[in-house]
């Protein structure tokens, strides 16, 4: 077993790996890291290190030896769930990529051959996710005892007569094969409808959603958000492009309520043209019957996108489970994009994933043009943030967004 050290830190990240030349080029490269790493050359040593210490991250090859890397991870995920796990690998099979979102749960996919740049990015990110996840974890018993205040409850009342709805606009990319050999075609997708609230003390869309998480009262929170939008999309009939979509944001355990599965709500006339976002940042489990849930809300039309992916430790875990129609990338990943290799190669791997299972994807909070091309050369074709447009009080058609006439390669 070779192992190397750096100055004590409390975070451990163990590989496993069967190349013993290939261990002992990392002791070298990762010496003076800002964590310890410890490699061990096969499964069983692997195994006997996660049960005898806390370890923030592991990275297994496919094929260590013993064992191949799938059973080594799934073991791990038993052994330490709130591991990190990073399978480095060549495969790039359906199958495998299926197995691992859906039942291993893990945070990032390694293609080999692989930089030590790729190496050290992947786990600073998921050193990152493992201390949101620990924070989480320490504030979780919020989502299921909330605090009713009778002060409180009066302060939610009056901020949710304040609130307003304003939105921002979406873009569709077409590349150039899509468009019959003319520049890409560049049209409003549709547009992200976004609360605004004008309140003393919950000044802001983030201080009104904790507090009415706080007091248990995301149905009602959602439902007023539903029934604005709604209003919103009557008065602008006439005008608005009708195969627009409209993304609505929805508190996780607002999926289960039941105005939404018995199609009573507000919304529901116009089902078709809106997509429920879900962040990967709540627990599913707020949520009861996930696949009854789902069932519901799609026979009535509606579409269910995951928002933030890429911005927590459980991302994937809740794409598998959750199934999305669209993907949005966490703006952790989208920017300054051009300026990260790893993060450009995770894009890639995430692009592929969601292409595979079906569903499209969209990155947000793109707000430079480098931003905007380097991301269509990455492979996405829906965008949103400042550089598109901003949000406005309606639906804002996307205009004066610059052709894409650079190029911010890999290599660079």
């Amino acid at each position: 077993m070779l192992i190397g050290r750096v100055a004590p830190v409390k975070s451990t990240i163990l590989v496993i790996h069967d190349a013993g030349r290939c261990a002992a080029e990392m002791v070298a490269t990762f010496t003076n890291k800002p964590y310890e790493m410890v490699i061990v050359d096969s499964a069983a040593e692997g195994l006997a290190v996660l049960r005898s210490r806390e370890i923030d991250i592991l990275i297994c090859d496919d094929q260590p030896n013993g064992m191949s890397g799938i059973a080594v991870l799934k073991i791990a995920k038993m052994i330490a769930p709130d591991c990190m796990r990073v399978l480095l690998t060549s495969t790039e099979s359906m199958a495998l990529t299926a197995h691992a979102v859906n039942e291993i749960q893990i945070f990032r996919f390694l293609l080999k051959p692989c930089s030590p740049g790729d190496i050290n990015g992947t786990i600073l990110d998921g050193l990152k996710a493992r201390r949101d996840h620990d924070s989480f974890r320490a504030e979780e018993a919020r989502y299921f005892h909330p605090v009713v205040d009778d002060a409180l409850n009066t302060e939610i009342d009056r901020a949710f007569e304040s609130c307003r709805m304003i939105y921002q606009p979406v873009l569709s990319v077409l590349p150039e094969s899509d468009a019959y050999g003319a520049e890409s075609v560049k049209t409003t997708f549709g547009y992200e409808a976004l609360v605004r609230v004008d309140h003393p003390t919950l000044s802001n869309p983030l201080l009104l959603i904790e507090a009415v998480t706080e007091a248990g009262r995301e149905f009602d929170f959602d439902r007023l958000v539903r029934k604005l939008v709604a209003s919103d999309l009557s008065a602008a009939s006439s005008t608005l492009d009708p195969k627009a979509l409209i993304f609505v944001n929805l508190l996780t355990r607002s999926l289960a309520d039941p105005e939404l599965s018995a199609g009573r709500d507000a919304l529901h006339r116009f089902a078709r043209r809106v997509v429920f976002e879900v962040s990967e940042r709540t627990p599913l489990v707020v949520v009861g019957d996930l696949n009854k849930v789902k069932r519901e809300l799609r026979s009535q039309g509606y579409r269910i996108g995951l928002d933030d992916l890429g911005g927590g430790p459980t991302g994937l875990r809740v794409f598998g489970q959750l199934g999305p129609d669209v993907v949005k990338f966490d703006i952790s990943l989208v920017r300054g994009v051009y300026q990260s290799r790893s993060r450009a190669k995770t894009i890639m791997g995430m692009i592929k994933l969601c292409r595979d299972m079906g569903c499209m994807v969209l990155a947000e909070g793109v707000e430079t043009k480098k931003e905007f091309e380097y991301l269509q050369e990455l492979g996405v074709q829906l965008f949103q943030g400042y550089y598109i447009g901003r949000p406005s009080a309606g639906f804002t058609p996307v205009t004066g967004v610059v052709d894409n006439q650079m190029s911010y390669g890999l290599a660079r």
